[in-house]
């Protein structure tokens, strides 16, 4: 009888989480199917609405399956669930190993050990190192040369696991530990922050983005390394004969190897015309030219995340963003010329931002013809090269906002600065909705069935409070609008 392995992935406390099938734990599982009974918990569902960690129902897991080891993969604003949902674990089964993995550990590869319920944690990917671990547990030996692999009393390696060489030889996830028609409900949003309205997953064909971003987490590295076009269509035709009407690809930068992008959307407009795409994850804008546009939109695609940030050149150097906007500008006009429908990313906040900058990236965003925007608080993780500068302007600031979500009322800047982020990111919501007919342009797109569901209700009742509170007086601190950030932060620190 093989042993039990069961796999979290755990999720945010928030009131309007995404959803989407746990691609990284669907991988993972597949590695480790060979050599144990794996199953797979996916807690965004019971968390949802900003419930607590769902202890009580992990611990009822325990006691039916005793597996001989729970991994559970999480980001740094899912870093209060990971912990619980541990102690739920060693509470039932204290001789359960439990592993953690993902964007958190991986940034913070000494932080978790906070907890007194996690024995390992595994930076980086963890396609190989997994299964080595399992197997060292398994024979009952000390886990030794396992790159990534660190232990609670510092005496193992602290370096990330070496990239995949080749992902072309990894499995297809097993998407049959879970129910991927459960994603496909209206309550829920998905990865492009609408409700879901039919079956879709999330399909990574590449891993690894050369660009330093600042703000960005290094999990998967500096070294662009794709997929065939090949390969990606296995998984897609194994995906779509599951009943997948909607892929979200969720690379951190699909179209950095443009002719293997288009090579894609041709493979897949002969293969599957009736298939949806979207972009969740924000294309690099200036990175793809007007053919990329036309053939996205005959491959079925329908939405595109663009990621701008700032439209601050000062802020582009000091992030090392490094955007082109005007071929930014550019790029969004192909693909709402084509018929794909964009959202722009903004992050508002930056360490020693201007109010005054912030200003020039909502104009910028207005400017444009993107049909969408979301306008998001700036949050310095820990790991990145933002949080050090965050840590130089405020101490502690910082560190104290990693758990808040991007919408939160919360946030590094006002902590540092006194100054209202909220208030701000509301008037920006409301004026970039007013502008060129863009809040009914967003209701025409929307399918007529779902104007009354639950989820779309609850999205534009959230949005709509927005929108109101950026119409009340402005709440200001007493500082000039043109210095309130920079002038707050250098006086703090």
């Amino acid at each position: 009888m093989k042993p039990r392995v069961l796999l979290i992935k755990a999720a945010p406390k928030a009131d309007r989480p995404s959803l989407a099938p746990p691609l990284g734990i669907m991988l993972l599982a597949a590695a480790l199917r060979d050599q144990a009974d794996v199953r797979l918990y996916d807690a965004g569902f019971d968390m949802y609405g900003a419930a607590p960690p769902p202890v009580d129902k992990v611990r009822a897991m325990i006691a039916e399956l005793r597996p001989i080891m729970v991994g559970i993969s999480a980001l740094t604003c899912e870093r209060e669930c990971m912990i619980a949902l541990a102690a739920a674990v060693k509470a039932v089964s204290p001789e359960t190993v439990v592993v953690v993995g993902g964007p958190y550990p991986t940034a913070e590869p000494e932080a978790w050990r906070e907890s007194p319920d996690i024995d390992w944690a595994l930076c980086g990917e963890g396609d190989e190192g997994l299964p080595k671990l399992l197997r060292a547990i398994v024979a009952g030996e000390l886990p030794r040369d396992i790159p990534g692999l660190v232990d609670r009393v510092g005496t193992g390696p602290h370096l990330k696991a070496p990239a995949h060489p080749d992902l072309d030889a990894l499995p297809i996830p097993a998407y049959d530990l879970i129910d991927i028609h459960r994603y496909a409900d209206t309550r829920f949003r998905n990865q492009t922050g609408l409700p879901a309205y039919t079956t879709y997953t999330s399909i990574m064909t590449s891993r690894g983005c050369p660009y330093k971003c600042g703000y960005c987490h290094d999990v998967l590295g500096k070294k662009f390394r794709g997929m065939s076009v090949e390969r990606v269509m296995q998984e897609v035709d194994a995906v779509v004969a599951l009943g997948v009407r909607e892929v979200h690809f969720v690379d951190d930068i699909f179209n950095f190897d443009l002719p293997r992008a288009k090579a894609i959307f041709r493979a897949i407009a002969e293969r599957h015309p009736k298939l949806r795409l979207a972009f969740p994850n924000g294309l690099r804008a200036d990175r793809l030219d007007q053919e990329f546009a036309t053939l996205a939109k005959a491959a079925g695609c329908w939405y595109a995340g663009i990621a701008v940030e700032t439209a601050s050149a000062r802020l582009q150097k000091a992030i090392q963003k490094h955007l082109n906007l005007d071929k930014v500008s550019r790029a969004i006009g192909w693909l709402e010329d084509a018929g794909v429908r964009t959202r722009s990313f903004i992050m508002l906040g930056f360490p020693t931002e201007t109010e005054d900058e912030m200003e020039a990236s909502i104009r910028y965003i207005i400017g444009t013809r993107t049909s969408e925007a979301s306008f998001f608080n700036v949050v310095p993780y820990a790991g990145s090269e933002l949080y050090l500068l965050a840590e130089d302007v405020k101490p502690g600031a910082a560190s104290e906002s990693t758990q808040a979500p991007f919408y939160s009322d919360e946030s590094f800047y006002s902590r540092a600065t006194g100054v209202s982020l909220e208030k701000i990111r509301d008037r920006a919501i409301l004026r970039f909705y007013l502008s060129r007919g863009r809040f009914f342009k967003v209701l025409w797109r929307t399918p007529l069935k779902f104007w009354f569901s639950a989820g779309f209700l609850e999205t534009l009742g959230f949005f709509g409070v927005r929108a109101a509170k950026g119409l009340m007086p402005w709440r200001g601190r007493g500082r000039s609008r043109r210095s309130g950030g920079a002038a707050a932060m250098r006086e703090a620190s």
